[in-house]
Formats: structure tokens, C-alpha cells, sequence
């Protein structure tokens, strides 16, 4: 009874196993699931996914079109050649470019597109900071011979791979400029729509990248003040995206957060209440009131400023001021309060008593006179969509910092530098 039971689990094991692997390899569910997709569609699909720009999406598209059991292996290299490159010129996705451009010379060692992969994966190297494994494979490829030449001008995958200029051996595509104008800002992307225009920044790019294969034969990449820039552009650049990740990408603001803003900040939306005045301007008390006796009997202000008043600033603009408020500033004159008290007080097209300040005596005229107004919501939108922004990027920067020194143990000695500055010992020395 024992032998028989173990010869039993013995088979049924052995079954399991067997069905296991018959399932792993691709057994006849895989094929009838693959024969019943689309995969013309899906090359399709993803090719006009990549002309509209949705990089990832296409990704997806192309993986599953890998499954199509009918591609043979120098278009599978191919297409995880095409993969890479979106990796590369589009989503500066430098470690899945390598990844996709290994497994095309795995797939196919000896596809023509054999030199352009190793320029690629050494370049993304580069990029990586990983210059070390760059030179290995540059030499290896070298060796190998580097020199040969590729045969397709274009690829049979897609127009993108079309090449619109040459620096030596290496070929610069359509698709890699394109990357480059889609990596500019917006304001900037946008003049490149046209040929000529795509043409002039060809032009520079392929000046730029001659510049920079110069300078890195010279060694440069290596030179130790370029070598610290690039570490200090590289730290801000990832503190830049942390900040994106951590601080400005969760910051929402919604309508009511708009609303309420609005609501309790009403003070910063008032336009305060104005009074535009002119004057006469004269030396003494009573050539005031006599002036203020003539304006009265019906003679004209601006007649009566170019005859008597004794200020050049405002005589050749008939006596204008300007708008002043209640704060007691007066253009061409200062701080008085008791002055601009007085204009408030007055009606439009009204003559003021004698009024003295430092300036002598004046007479004024209301011209006209603007009350107090609160700014609509929609007129100060922009601007309380922007003071709430900055009040929650704060708040979620110090929650940021807070929590990170916090778990970091972060400890500043305040005192410490004041008392080295103190001693001498902290001063730089000459």
C-alpha cells in the first residue's frame, strides 16, 4: 500500500510539472490567444501614438506587438532598437534605453544596426555618469570594428528613424532632433513647427554636439572645475524634481479654497477712495484769500494759475495735481494729512479756503473724486490663485523639511560660527 501510494504521487507530480512548463512555454491557449490579436492593428496603433506624442502608451503598444509569433528575429532587434530610442531621445530614460538596445544584439549579433546601438548605449552611459563603462564599450566596439558601414538609411519600422545629418560615423535621426525641440520649454518649442525653422535648429544642434565631441576628445569631461559644476547642476536639479514630487505636485487649490481667500483678504482688493485737485499756489495769506476772491466774482482757474501761482510744476499743467488719498501723500509735496483731509471734504468743482504748507499758500480745486471700490472676484482671480499658491507651497515645504531633518536628526549649532568669527579662527585668510 505504501509503494503504491508513493508511486502515485510520484506521477502526479511529474504531471504537474510537465503541465507546467507545457503552460510556460506557450502552450495552445497561448497560441489561440495570440492568433486571435490584431497585430497589424497594433503596429499601427502605436505608431500613431508615437506621432502624438504619448510616449509611454506606444511602449505598451510595441511590447505587445513583440508577441506577434510571426516576426522574425532581425525585425524583433529592430523594434527593441526603436523601443530604445524612445526611451532615449523622448523620456530620457538613459537605463531602460540600455536595456532595450542590449536585447536587440542579443535578439540579432549581428544586425546592421549593430554600430548605431553600440553609439547609443554609449551615449546613454555618458549620460548616466557611468563614463568608465562608456570608454569599455567604445574600445570593445572599436576592436570589433566600429567602422563598418550600415546599409538602411531609413528604418522599416518608422519615418522617425529617417537620418538628417552625419557627424563622422555617427547619424543623428529625425527622431533624435525631435526629442531634442520637444526637451525645450514651451514658449520656445513651438517656433520649431516649421521645415526652415526645424532646418536652422538642426543646424545648431548638430554644431552644439560637434562642440561637445571636441571638447570630450580633449579630455574636458574629466576636468575637475567641469566635473564639480556638473555635480552642483546635477544636486539642484534632483533637489528641483524632489520639490516637484514633494511640494508642488500634491499642492490643490479649489474653488472654495479661492473663495475664502478672497473673502478674508478683502483689504489687499480695495482701491482706495482718490480726489483729483489742482492749486494755486502764492506767498502769503492774503494774496490767497484775494485769489479765492476772484475765482468766486467768476474768473477762470487756469487763467488765474498762470498769473499768480508760484509753483513751476504744476503752473504749466493749469494747476493739476493729480489723485491723492487719504493718507495724507500729496504729489510734489509730501505728507500732509490737514492738506488732503481738506480735498476729501470738499465737492467737485469746489475752491478750498487759504491752506498753508511748506510750500507757501494754496488754493484748491476738486476735479473729481473717485469713492472706495472692492475688486470683483474674477478681476483678482489670477492673483489670489497665486497668494494661495505660494501660502501652500510653504506649508508643504516646511512640512517637507520639518519631516525630513527630523528623521535625519538634523542638529544646527547656531552659536558655533558666531564664535569662531569671534576667536579669528573662522575668518578666511588671505
Amino acid at each position: 500500500m505504501g509503494k503504491t501510494f508513493i508511486i502515485i504521487t510520484t506521477v502526479l507530480t511529474t504531471l504537474f510539472v510537465i503541465g507546467a512548463i507545457w503552460l510556460m512555454t506557450g502552450g495552445p491557449c497561448e497560441k489561440k490567444l495570440a492568433s486571435n490579436i490584431d497585430f497589424a492593428f497594433i503596429k499601427e496603433y502605436a505608431d500613431e501614438l508615437i506621432d502624438y506624442r504619448l510616449y509611454d502608451q506606444a511602449i505598451e503598444q510595441y511590447q505587445t506587438y513583440l508577441a506577434d509569433p510571426s516576426l522574425d528575429r532581425e525585425k524583433r532587434a529592430h523594434l527593441n532598437f526603436l523601443i530604445g530610442n524612445i526611451y532615449m531621445d523622448h523620456l530620457s530614460d538613459y537605463e531602460s534605453a540600455v536595456g532595450q538596445y542590449l536585447k536587440a544584439k542579443l535578439i540579432v549579433p549581428e544586425t546592421q544596426l549593430l554600430s548605431e546601438i553600440d553609439r547609443r548605449i554609449i551615449e546613454c552611459l555618458e549620460r548616466l555618469g557611468r563614463t568608465r563603462e562608456a570608454q569599455r564599450l567604445l574600445q570593445q566596439a572599436t576592436a570589433l570594428g566600429g567602422d563598418r558601414e550600415e546599409t538602411e538609411e531609413k528604418s522599416t519600422l518608422s519615418d522617425n528613424d529617417i537620418v538628417v545629418a552625419r557627424l563622422g560615423e555617427r547619424k543623428i535621426t529625425l527622431s533624435e532632433l525631435q526629442g531634442q525641440i520637444e526637451k525645450l520649454p514651451d514658449e520656445l518649442r513651438g517656433q520649431f513647427g516649421s521645415p526652415a525653422k526645424m532646418q536652422d535648429f538642426l543646424g545648431k544642434y548638430v554644431t552644439s554636439e560637434l562642440l561637445y565631441e571636441a571638447a570630450r576628445r580633449r579630455g574636458f569631461d574629466k576636468d575637475a572645475q567641469v566635473v564639480d559644476l556638473t555635480n552642483m547642476t546635477k544636486k539642484q536639479l534632483m533637489v528641483e524634481k524632489l520639490y516637484q514630487d514633494e511640494v508642488l505636485s500634491k499642492i490643490e487649490i479649489s474653488e472654495a479654497d479661492i473663495d475664502l481667500y478672497y473673502r478674508a483678504h478683502k483689504d489687499k482688493f480695495t482701491i482706495p477712495a482718490t480726489v483729483t485737485i489742482a492749486q494755486i499756489v502764492v506767498a502769503t495769506q492774503k494774496e490767497a484769500q484775494a485769489a479765492l476772491d476772484r475765482l468766486n466774482n467768476g474768473e477762470d482757474f487756469t487763467a488765474l494759475v498762470q498769473e499768480l501761482s508760484l509753483d513751476e510744476e504744476t503752473k504749466g499743467k493749469g494747476g493739476r495735481v493729480g489723485a491723492i488719498r487719504r493718507d495724507g501723500y500729496i504729489p510734489g509735496l509730501g505728507d500732509d494729512a490737514d492738506f488732503a483731509q481738506a480735498a476729501f471734504e470738499m465737492d467737485v468743482n469746489a475752491f478750498s479756503i487759504p491752506l498753508e504748507t511748506r510750500k507757501g499758500w494754496h488754493i484748491i480745486k476738486v476735479i473729481d473724486k473717485t469713492p472706495e471700490r472692492v475688486r470683483s472676484l474674477d478681476e483678482v482671480r489670477e492673483q489670489v490663485v497665486m497668494e494661495i499658491q505660494r501660502e501652500k507651497e510653504r506649508a508643504k515645504f516646511e512640512e517637507l523639511t520639518g519631516t525630513l531633518g527630523e528623521a535625519q536628526g538634523v542638529e544646527i549649532y547656531d552659536k558655533v560660527l558666531e564664535e569662531l568669527q569671534n576667536s579669528g579662527k573662522g575668518k578666511k585668510q588671505p
